[in-house]
């Protein structure tokens, strides 16, 4: 689908007379992929926990999915962040067309080398089940409706989304863009670096979760702090202060520290809270994030950027309000402490 999806972008470069014939089905593969991407990247990281558990018994829960989360943020975001920068540079260098063909070709080699990795899970299945499947998405909408805590993980995954379009169609799209001092030749490397400040909160944040029993629980909430200055700093800042170099920079940090903690750690959470139905939640993560984000897209054309940040600042604090309700929720779950 990626293959297909990064394609559709290519054709709509060399026939910008039908450039939204190609964008609309090819933005609908890449929500399609990345949707089934999220929840086989859930399932297979409590899969892994659970083997890195049953071969060493003196390993605890926490430390272990703490661990694997920081190892997967930090590898994903920095492969992230590499390929920003490369891409940035590639079409600087050679333009567009060559550089969307690298991207297609990086992409078709992907694919087929993960065709010797087939049998990574040896309990999968290649078939596809019509019936298993209807039976798994009733089972996300019956976790959300009988689970407290899934609903109300749920302003935490809308303030991210919020957040996340609020980056993409404000900071980078009009502030960076527009800035007499950066411009569109620096979207890619300012972008490239909100990654490497999330790749590198990952190791902070797996020392805080390990060494402190709460210290999961605070990094969350440090979440719904960056979130809540995500939507304040556009609420008080002009465009041409948000466009200032030394400006730009540090919200992309503060960008970059926050979609760590979603990388990382809401994965951690996801997985600790409902271990019972691992693929369920990581659907409902995949539908309410990427609905939420995409509905966001496109309130820029009803609502001022300033009422976008006023949502995000409101959802972050209900975020942090929730979150607390959900940690006392599953601190009620017997054999919690054990943990």
């Amino acid at each position: 689908m990626y293959i297909v999806y990064i394609a559709c972008f290519l054709c709509a470069i060399l026939f910008p007379n039908y450039m939204w014939e190609f964008n609309i089905p090819g933005s609908v593969l890449n929500g399609i992929a990345e949707s089934i991407w999220l929840i086989a990247q859930g399932v297979f990281y409590s899969s892994t926990c659970e083997r890195i558990l049953a071969s060493d018994a003196s390993l605890t829960e926490n430390t272990v999915r703490s661990h694997l989360a920081a190892a997967h943020s930090s590898v994903y975001m920095g492969a992230d962040t590499s390929l920003l920068i490369i891409a940035t540079v590639a079409i600087h260098s050679f333009g567009n067309i060559y550089t969307f063909l690298g991207i297609l070709l990086l992409c078709m080699t992907s694919g087929i080398c993960l065709l010797f990795f087939g049998d990574l899970d040896s309990g999968g299945s290649g078939d596809v089940n019509i019936q298993h499947l209807v039976k798994d998405v009733g089972q996300t909408f019956a976790l959300f409706k009988t689970d407290n805590r899934l609903w109300l993980l749920t302003p935490f995954l809308l303030a991210y989304g919020s957040a996340n379009a609020l980056v993409g169609t404000y900071i980078t799209g009009i502030t960076i863009t527009n800035s007499p001092s950066l411009g569109e030749s620096y979207v890619g490397s300012l972008s490239a670096l909100s990654r490497l400040a999330g790749t590198a909160c990952g190791p902070l944040y797996d020392s805080i979760t390990v060494q402190n029993s709460d210290g999961r629980h605070w990094v969350m909430l440090w979440g719904c702090v960056v979130y809540f200055c995500c939507g304040i700093l556009v609420i008080i800042l002009s465009t041409e202060t948000l466009g200032i170099p030394a400006v730009a920079i540090a919200y992309q940090l503060l960008w970059g520290a926050g979609r760590g903690v979603m990388e990382n750690t809401c994965r951690l959470i996801l997985a600790e809270f409902f271990s019972g139905n691992v693929s369920s939640a990581f659907s409902y993560y995949a539908f309410a994030v990427s609905l939420w984000t995409g509905i966001s897209y496109y309130a820029d054309d009803y609502v001022s950027y300033t009422t976008m940040g006023w949502g995000v600042l409101g959802l972050a604090i209900t975020a942090a309000w929730s979150y607390r309700s959900a940690y006392k929720h599953q601190s009620a779950q017997p054999g919690y402490a054990s943990i």
